[in-house]
């Protein structure tokens, strides 16, 4: 007669479903890793969306100085000075409505000496070489209420056009960094830009709020990778609990 296995070889673990428990809880691992990085990354952009909505429903600094651009970061301001109407750059973009146009960038002067690009609003347009924002660049001394943003050091690899060799000077491109900009516009700030706030004067350009950063993307990163976590954990419970098939 067939000897009955015994209870400690009934009981004992086989390698091959012990080597599988132990991938799945190292992949459950790696699941916790990503989620709670992408769970930080939402907290992250959460209170960089307020931080902005406190900023801009505050009332504007005073800014007079190139000097002055580092520590405005984040903030409202009210900016002095006389646009360089010689020179624009054109930020190839689509309207919330998928029209073709530009977003306007010209430097400002600045009463207290320095210069920062601004981000004047956008324009319908089916080129950039068709718009030429020299002749809707007021003259004088300009009070410009902004949002300061950083600009990040370096923009991507996307080129830079000179639309024609004469002034005023008018580059197309679809990114702006610190080191592209520097390499086009001397005398520019390359740290700083500031985003014009909405008012009655910005004819023709159209412009709005800055845009809050996208904070469900990475909620909804998070979630994904809590349920793949979860899968990993009841795979590796369902491997180790499992009772081999005995012959009968």
């Amino acid at each position: 007669p067939r000897r009955r296995p015994s209870r400690r070889s009934r009981s004992a673990v086989r390698p091959l479903p012990l080597l599988l428990a132990v991938l799945l809880l190292a992949l459950a691992f790696v699941c916790v890793r990503m989620g709670l990085w992408q769970h930080g990354r939402w907290q992250e952009r959460r209170a960089a969306n307020a931080t902005q909505a406190a900023a801009l429903a505050a009332s504007p600094v005073p800014l007079s100085r190139g000097a002055e651009l580092a520590t405005r970061v984040g903030r409202k301001v009210e900016a002095v000075g006389e646009y360089d109407s010689t020179r624009h750059v054109l930020l190839s973009r689509e309207s919330a409505r998928g029209e073709m146009g530009v977003q306007v960038l010209t430097p400002l002067r600045l009463a207290g000496g320095g210069e920062v690009l601004v981000d004047r609003g956008w324009i319908a347009a089916d080129s950039a070489a068709a718009v030429h924002p020299s002749a809707f660049t007021m003259r004088g001394e300009q009070r410009v209420v902004a949002l300061a943003q950083a600009l990040p050091p370096h923009a991507s690899n996307l080129p830079w056009v000179r639309l024609d060799s004469a002034a005023p000077e008018r580059w197309s491109t679809m990114d702006v960094g610190g080191d592209s900009l520097s390499a086009r516009l001397a005398g520019v700030d390359t740290r700083v830009m500031l985003h014009a706030l909405p008012d009655a004067a910005s004819a023709p350009l159209s412009r709005g709020m800055p845009a809050p950063f996208d904070e469900r993307a990475n909620l909804s990163y998070a979630v994904q990778w809590a349920l793949f976590t979860l899968a990993a954990l009841a795979g590796a419970a369902f491997v180790l609990t499992r009772r081999p098939r005995t012959g009968s």
